[in-house]
């Protein structure tokens, strides 16, 4: 829980690109001058395939309120039908990766949270509701985007300040998404003064 917080009150938005490469080779083709050619685009694909993925994957906020509603934030331009991971809460309150949840549809952008890194619009999204039974209070990070279930590393992470939560993701040691939610009144803090220093 030291990276991540529970309320005590009342992780693209498309798929990325199908890629297919049809290899013709020449009869007077010697089999390894074929063989290295193929390699050679396999090797160019993939990073091809990289590149977009990565491109289109991003980091994100999910918001769970007490009556089991919940919503993505994000900079990201999502539609209904998209997927993504998000964290949620275990037995006795333990925050968990993750959880494969997809878009419902859009919601009003929120006036209270902003992109501290790069001053894009940041984006509200409806997600499948939890039982109301189950609904606590909860914020936690997700990553909208293809591919799999991202590692455990690359998760942001959300902490509290004074007045409001941080979402915070490094990238090779550099600041990669700072979202700020303001609360409005005074909270106890959680973030890690040095982590939080990085972003200033």
């Amino acid at each position: 829980m030291a990276n991540r917080f529970v309320f005590n009150h009342t992780r693209t938005a498309s798929t990325s690109d199908h890629w297919a490469v049809a290899v013709r080779v020449s009869s007077t083709c010697s089999r390894q001058g074929a063989s290295k050619w193929i390699a050679r685009s396999a090797g160019l694909l993939a990073w091809a395939l990289l590149a977009s993925t990565a491109a289109d994957a991003a980091p994100a906020m999910v918001k769970v309120l007490p009556d089991g509603k919940r919503t993505l934030l994000t900079t990201q331009t999502l539609k209904a039908g998209d997927e993504l991971q998000a964290e949620f809460l275990g037995p006795q309150n333990r925050v968990r990766c993750c959880m494969a949840l997809k878009i419902k549809g859009s919601l009003p952008a929120p006036d209270n949270v902003t992109d501290q890194l790069e001053g894009k619009p940041v984006l509200a999204y409806e997600l499948p509701p939890l039982d109301r039974s189950k609904g606590m209070p909860f914020l936690g990070a997700a990553w909208v985007g293809p591919g799999d279930r991202p590692p455990r590393e690359r998760m942001p992470v959300v902490c509290t300040s004074r007045e409001g939560a941080h979402l915070l993701l490094l990238d090779r040691g550099r600041p990669a998404a700072h979202l700020y939610m303001n609360f409005g009144y005074a909270v106890l803090p959680s973030c890690d003064h040095r982590l939080l220093a990085r972003f200033d």
